[in-house]
């Protein structure tokens, strides 16, 4: 259950969600912030994976090199899964 002022869920029935509020189809794919996996290139590091995932806000090109791995600092690299 969510509620946040008049923007509310209350289950799978009855009132709650407004027209509108979620897409369907191809375009939700499309519309959705970019994600990304990454690893720490730091064969020493205990760090094993994770998933960046982007807000809207976040410029289009903002890549790997803008991240940092959280465990020593090291760099990170981008993986596909």
């Amino acid at each position: 259950m969510y509620s946040a002022g008049r923007n509310t869920f209350s289950g799978t029935r009855g009132p709650g969600l407004r027209a509108g509020m979620f897409k369907t189809g191809e375009s939700v794919m499309s519309d959705m912030p970019k994600t990304m996996e990454v690893v720490c290139t730091d064969d020493s590091c205990e760090f094993d994976m994770a998933g960046l995932h982007f807000t809207y806000d976040m410029p289009d090109d903002t890549g790997v090199d803008a991240f940092s791995c959280p465990y020593c600092g090291g760099d990170v690299a981008e993986i596909e899964v």
